[in-house]
């Protein structure tokens, strides 16, 4: 939508962001004139007139009190928002590396390179070779006697 913007998950238009920042920035320019002139009222004895002017004055006051602290309030909500994310997001990558780690744990013991290309060449010279087999390991044909197995 045009001419509106959002902030915090709620929108507002720009007029009334515009009329909320010209307010706060007069009740900064009326609090110490509100203050001086009751104060002069209350010498020169117009005791209404500075008495409502002193009002003024706490009122601005109040204002720029209450803006300060709940601008306090939501920057330390945020920064603990912001913590609690980090803490979230740590203890999933902790929960995803005890995952990994069981799911290689459950994987087994691996074997050397060297192991693997031995088993390879076996298998190859099997695979080419008149081959035999008892006893659960792997002999040429014809060499049985010597007992000199390939595995």
């Amino acid at each position: 939508m045009r001419g509106r913007w959002e902030c915090y998950g709620v929108e507002h238009s720009i007029l009334l962001a515009g009329l909320t920042v010209l307010m706060a920035l007069a009740l900064e320019g009326v609090k110490p004139l509100a203050i001086a002139a009751a104060f002069q009222s209350i010498a020169s004895l117009k005791i209404i007139r500075g008495l409502l002017l002193a009002f003024l004055g706490l009122v601005a006051v109040a204002y720029s009190l209450t803006s300060e602290l709940s601008l306090v309030s939501i920057t330390r909500w945020d920064l603990a928002a912001e913590r609690k994310a980090e803490g979230d997001a740590a203890k999933d990558a902790r929960a995803d590396r005890e995952r990994i780690e069981s799911e290689l744990a459950s994987l087994g013991y691996g074997r050397p390179t060297k192991v693997v290309r031995a088993d390879c060449r076996l298998v190859a010279t099997c695979l080419s070779a008149d081959v035999q087999s008892r006893d659960g390991g792997v002999y040429l044909a014809g060499r049985r006697d010597s007992g000199r197995p390939l595995n």
